[in-house]
């Protein structure tokens, strides 16, 4: 496994303590005796840390075990607090001492990590290498949700006016919310812009020499380097399959199992009907664990996959699984042995889709309703709960199908989908609102639920807005509004202002408000 794996969560206390800054001189103040050797394998030494989390002397044992080895040329030992100071952004030239000690050995790693400080100036990356994250949330990063619970809140930011600032706790009834989005994309669109043209670098950081490093790294071995390289040549800015296809599968022959889930992913989206050409990554990350290839391993023996005339995949180094080329019949028993494995591994995909196979079963001895909801409660927890379980959980307590209706629940979980980026749930926690279904009846806040949802481009949102501005419910009224509403639900394209598109196209637009 590439050392990204190795991701680890330290406590503000470990990071923070005086004792352990290094900068300059060392200032830790030692015991005389170290009571015993620890394992400094970096692999091994961060379980260790995170074992010794709530035990202060162990935790002093072997920090003082390791800040000895690594002052008398212990390479593991120096990547280990290289790592250790990563996790702490305001202790970047710690980290950077102890990695260039181990560069100056030779070490690939710490090459990769000095390469990243390099370019960017930061350590928050060095352990999680560009697109090593398996979300499915499908929430795009610069549009806006609006809180409905904090309003007065929003509406007192989003309608400031510098000439007469609103008191917050009055926001202005008349507050138009197509006109100020409009304004603040164009206005935050243009400085994204101007950001872009200026292309400052801070002092210290410097793209073509971190580069030249990482590219170096990678050349000695160094799965990071590899899997930032793959993932660099695969942006829209610098695409080159070749490329992309090299560096994954360098880092796949050096037996990174995220690697080889990448190239399945990748190649079934270059080639989805050619599936000799990505089934056999994820075959192969799903033998050696790797949950969001199992999952996938799961959904095809679910689905099935008709036969094909491809030749079978045979890349250089890596020994890949069989597929037959007659296709995968149906198997429902090794569906759900795949989809079992998943899901115990972690993967929120697997979890709901287990869920819907429960619920959705004809066979009375696999329906079971009481394990899907345990599936779908698990699939929406933090972090990243899963969007579309979701909705699913809110569905099921709101008609109160499987389990006893709870309303409040139901809306909880609407809530919890469209924050994800469930345009679904969003337009029901809109119409929850509007029609008072075990809540106070509210305009208000059903309108801007609906505004939630038209921007991932939800119709039926748009329809409902339309009604509401040609009544004045919730908003003051307005024909051109409802009119550019109405034409959005009937997917004519309006002049007036184009909510996605231009979101999409405009970069990170907007921070959240909640």
């Amino acid at each position: 496994q590439m050392l990204a794996g190795r991701s680890l969560c330290l406590g503000a206390k470990l990071v923070s303590r005086q004792s352990v800054s290094v900068t300059g001189k060392m200032t830790h103040l030692r015991r005389t005796y170290v009571s015993k050797e620890h394992d400094l394998a970096p692999a091994v030494w961060l379980k260790q840390v995170s074992a010794f989390a709530n035990d202060k002397d162990q935790f002093d044992d072997l920090l003082d075990y390791t800040l000895n080895q690594a002052e008398s040329g212990n390479v593991n030992a120096q990547i280990d607090l290289g790592i250790l100071f990563s996790s702490d952004s305001s202790l970047v030239s710690d980290a950077k001492h102890w990695f260039s000690l181990a560069d100056e050995a030779g070490d690939a790693f710490a090459t990769y990590a000095l390469g990243v400080i390099t370019i960017t100036g930061s350590t928050s990356t060095i352990l999680h290498p560009y697109g090593t994250d398996h979300s499915t949330s499908s929430k795009p990063t610069n549009l806006m949700y609006i809180d409905v619970d904090n309003l007065d809140g929003f509406l007192g930011a989003a309608s400031k006016n510098p000439d007469a600032p609103p008191n917050p706790d009055e926001p202005p009834k008349n507050f138009n919310f197509q006109k100020w989005l409009k304004k603040e994309r164009k206005a935050n669109a243009k400085a994204a812009a101007a950001k872009k043209k200026e292309k400052k670098i801070d002092p210290g950081q410097n793209f073509e020499l971190g580069f030249t490093m990482i590219q170096n790294a990678a050349k000695k071995g160094c799965q990071e380097a590899m899997i930032t390289l793959g993932s660099y040549y695969n942006t829209e800015e610098n695409y080159d399959w070749e490329k992309t296809q090299f560096w994954f599968l360098e880092a796949a022959r050096g037996g990174s199992i995220y690697a080889l889930y990448r190239l399945g992913q990748m190649n079934y989206e270059k080639h989805p009907e050619s599936y000799m050409k990505w089934l056999p990554y994820f075959m192969k990350a799903a033998i050696l664990g790797d949950p969001d290839s199992q999952f996938w391993i799961g959904y095809y023996y679910h689905q099935g996959i008709p036969a094909t005339l491809e030749e079978e995949l045979e890349p250089a180094g890596i020994e890949l699984e069989e597929i037959p080329k007659t296709g995968i019949e149906p198997d429902l028993s090794l569906a759900l042995t795949w989809l079992k494995k998943a899901a115990n591994a972690g993967s929120k995909q697997a979890m709901h889709y287990l869920a819907i196979l429960y619920l959705d079963s004809q066979d009375p001895n696999m329906y079971n309703p009481e394990e899907a909801i345990e599936l779908l409660t698990r699939a929406c927890e933090e972090p990243n709960p899963h969007a579309d379980a979701a909705y699913l959980l809110g569905d099921i307590y709101f008609h109160g199908e499987t389990e006893e209706q709870d309303l409040q629940k139901a809306l909880s979980l609407f809530k919890l989908a469209g924050r994800e980026g469930h345009d679904e749930a969003l337009c029901n926690v809109g119409s929850i609102y509007f029609n008072g279904i075990g809540v106070e009846r509210d305009y208000e806040k059903a309108f801007y639920a609906y505004q939630n949802a038209t921007l991932y481009g939800n119709k039926n949102a748009h329809r409902n807005l339309a009604d509401m501005y040609d009544a004045g419910l919730g908003v003051s009224k307005s024909k051109a509004s409802a009119k550019y509403h109405l034409d959005m639900s009937e997917g004519i394209e309006s002049p007036i202002m184009p909510v996605f598109e231009e979101a999409k196209e405009g970069g990170e637009l907007f921070a959240e408000t909640s």
